[in-house]
């Protein structure tokens, strides 16, 4: 069965200028995506032995962000310069079920990232830590969910289409519409087409919309709100404190911070997209102007660099340690001289944070009492007493 139209507006409605604008614009979004989280993937790379099982959801969203840079930008690209789709329909199914696939692992990954969040920080007392083995199961699970889903409009449960400026595809939204008007006649007429083609194809889409949108959203939105409420209540509950029960709490609250922005980026990214293909199913398409179509979806692909950007700007270790990548100032992988290096060194005067300034005076407070206590500092773990610091980066 032929899973792929020819429904998308006349050339003549999107000017040749557009055309390139387009283009430009996912190139740079593209070249963002690939700076930005293979620096990512290198940080993990070299904090391999230090990564806790939490973690796993941040390398998992840099590895589907660039995943999702190889398998669909530069189809889209090529295109757009070519003022039209150049990969036929069997390239259309391909582009349209990576892109949609990697894109329901994102989301998927991102509301467990926020479940995570809400165990280590409202149920902390009822749940243990996440062990390796949980990691890798949920890391699983987030892949099936988005092979799963991505799967259903080749097998048949609705299509994969071109979207209406014709350098991309998507699902098939029109079909859609027309099972809600009641029409049983296909877009391409085939008289050997399945004439409950639409029916099943406005059923995908309202199941679609509720397993990988509303829920995830509702999920989401649900974990962080109960994780301001109780952050707020233990702040106020809180009688009597000591500089380490402070740092620990700073450092979670950082954490948490750095993962809800993630949570936020996220449904920013999307709910344009989402809101809009809503209208394409169940309302006027006809009545959508192309402009419309356009730019939500552009705006949904600019997720792909979100994360980074977050973790630079709110992550005091990565962006030190991104900062030492740029300056060729990393040791070897394993390497355990790296006293020398601005990888291993300790920042020094006003650049220290809280963990750290108490581990300085605990030094030279031990050095004077003759009972040294255990410390140890990187740029990328911080120890205290023999403590670890909360992961820094989720």
């Amino acid at each position: 069965m032929n899973n792929t139209t020819a429904f998308h507006p006349p050339r003549h409605a999107v000017p040749g200028w557009a055309f390139n604008v387009l283009g430009t614009y996912v190139l740079c979004i593209g070249l963002c995506n690939l700076i930005g989280n293979t620096f990512v993937l290198l940080v993990s790379y070299y904090r391999r032995k230090k990564i806790k099982p939490p973690e796993v959801f941040t390398i998992n969203l840099a590895v589907s962000d660039l995943m999702l840079l190889l398998c669909a930008y530069p189809w889209m690209v090529a295109s757009s310069f070519n003022h039209g789709w150049l990969f036929g329909d069997a390239g259309c199914i391909s582009y349209a079920f990576f892109r949609f696939m990697l894109g329901l692992v994102n989301i998927a990954n991102i509301t467990a990232l926020a479940l995570v969040r809400y165990l280590k920080v409202c149920r902390s007392k009822q749940v243990t830590d996440m062990s390796w083995t949980s990691a890798w199961l949920s890391l699983a699970g987030t892949w099936l969910f988005g092979a799963f889903w991505a799967l259903m409009p080749v097998c048949g449960w609705s299509r994969y289409t071109r979207e209406p400026f014709d350098v991309a595809c998507t699902l098939d939204y029109k079909t859609a519409q027309d099972s809600r008007e009641g029409g049983i006649k296909t877009l391409t007429g085939a008289a050997d087409e399945p004439c409950n083609l639409v029916t099943r194809s406005a059923a995908f889409m309202m199941t679609l919309f509720a397993f990988c949108y509303f829920i995830p959203v509702a999920i989401i939105t649900f974990c962080y709100i109960c994780i301001v409420r109780t952050v707020r209540s233990s702040r106020q509950s809180l009688n009597c404190s000591n500089s380490s029960t402070d740092d620990k709490r700073g450092a979670e609250k950082k954490l948490t911070k750095i993962a809800v922005m993630v949570g936020v980026g996220f449904i920013l990214a999307w709910t344009p997209y989402s809101l809009v293909s809503l209208y394409a199913t169940f309302g006027d398409l006809p009545s959508l102007p192309v402009i419309l179509s356009i730019l939500p979806s552009m705006f949904a692909k600019s997720a792909s660099i979100y994360n980074p950007i977050i973790y630079f700007f709110m992550n005091d270790s990565f962006r030190r340690d991104v900062t030492a990548m740029i300056k060729f100032s990393i040791p070897k992988p394993g390497s355990t001289t790296g006293s020398q290096s601005a990888w291993e060194k300790t920042p020094t005067g006003r650049h220290l944070t809280s963990p750290q300034r108490l581990m300085m005076s605990e030094m030279g407070s031990s050095k004077r009492s003759d009972s040294p206590a255990k410390t140890t500092t990187t740029a990328l773990v911080t120890q205290v007493d023999g403590h670890e610091a909360p992961s820094t980066w989720v």
